[in-house]
């Protein structure tokens, strides 16, 4: 009855039809659902496409798979791409095999794409040349899903036009090009991944650059040479950046050359330096941290800017922005208090002498975070 009402002059009659057939989700309704988007594509209202659609996007009964493989082989323009999306699915060889041959044979270009796609999230290598070419494509979301799925598939294949991706026009095919290379992990994406570290921060730069320090991390010790030869580039960002990933990392031959990226002429950079020597609680920092809480620091170092933003932060002293990526600002204020802080936390008997010393500090956010960790000291 309820399929038989499809075919109701009542448009609310054929809406509640098909929203009770994706409950009971039987197979016996996915050929009548897509002859309904073939034979009424120009349906007055959209809410009874969506409902039908939604209904076909929540069967899960294996029965599905041969009305669906079925409706695939139609080719039609209207159906044909559901059909291999709705396919994915169904993790079963004969969807599988669907799917390839759609992929490659299809005359329809996004019924192409979209089976390659479902292929990909079956983990079927078949689905990752035809997953390259769509990186070509004009189509912002064919490239995006093609970056993405590629990822899922880890093959080696796909790291030489995942990395020429990472110059895509759209942040979101970048996006996901940068991700799925972290997926990967393959070590030729490290200089590539490196490079893109100038890259604009701005809008959606900011979850790339993100996406980049992940995609590093996830590579992992293969990328610390790398990055250690980066921590000498003439670039401010990329030296930042590159202590950044290094402390994310953790790998204990970074310890050295970050100690060294300690008297780098940049704040930025050598307050990431502290942050990243800090993971790894080394007693060979602990000298490097006393030295420059010795040293004098030039008026000149203080940023006004940050002057009104001023809030303690069991890390140091920060903007609001609490560091919500990696370019928030700091200067030689931030740089002391996330010092004294890493000293409190080592429980190195050094520190405690340095500690008691930073009370009579000039900066009351130093003197303030001296005295949280002095009075178990007294103790």
């Amino acid at each position: 009855m309820l399929i038989a009402a499809l075919d109701d002059k009542d448009i609310d009659v054929r809406k509640a039809a098909v929203r009770s057939l994706g409950q009971i989700d039987d197979y016996r309704a996915v050929s009548p659902i897509f002859t309904i988007f073939r034979n009424l594509r120009d349906e007055s209202d959209p809410d009874f496409r969506l409902e039908a659609g939604n209904t076909l996007y929540v069967m899960r009964d294996p029965r599905s798979v041969d009305p669906l493989i079925t409706e695939l082989k139609l080719d039609n323009m209207y159906t044909a791409s559901m059909a291999a999306r709705f396919l994915g699915r169904f993790h079963e060889p004969r969807a599988a095999d669907a799917l390839s041959y759609a992929a490659t044979r299809s005359s329809l270009r996004d019924t192409q794409i979209y089976a390659a796609a479902s292929l990909g999230s079956m983990g079927d290598a078949r689905a990752v040349e035809p997953l390259i070419s769509a990186l070509n494509e004009k189509t912002i979301g064919y490239r995006s899903l093609s970056a993405q799925v590629l990822g899922m598939l880890k093959d080696a294949r796909a790291v030489p036009p995942l990395i020429m991706a990472l110059k895509d026009s759209s942040d979101i095919v970048r996006e996901r090009a940068v991700a799925s290379l972290g997926q990967i992990r393959d070590p030729r994406a490290i200089i590539p991944l490196i490079s893109h570290f100038t890259d604009d921060e701005s809008g959606r730069g900011i979850v790339i650059q993100e996406f980049i320090h992940e995609a590093l991390q996830s590579i992992g010790p293969a990328a610390v040479p790398d990055l250690i030869t980066a921590l000498s580039n003439k670039n401010i960002v990329v030296r930042r950046k590159a202590v950044q990933t290094l402390g994310m990392i953790k790998d204990r031959r970074a310890i050295e050359p970050l100690i060294v990226i300690l008297e780098d002429k940049d704040v930025t950079v050598r307050y990431w330096a502290v942050w990243a020597l800090a993971k790894y609680n080394d007693a060979s920092t602990v000298g490097p941290f006393i030295d420059i809480l010795k040293q004098p620091q030039p008026p000149s170092c203080r940023d006004p800017k940050l002057e009104a933003q001023r809030v303690e932060y069991p890390w140091g002293v920060v903007g609001k922005r609490l560091l919500l990526n990696f370019g928030s600002p700091v200067d030689c204020v931030s740089l002391r208090v996330l010092i004294v802080n890493t000293l409190g936390r080592s429980n190195d008997p050094r520190a405690k002498k340095v500690l008691i010393e930073m009370l009579n500090d000039e900066e009351q956010w130093v003197r303030a975070a001296a005295a949280r960790y002095v009075t178990p000291f007294k103790k």
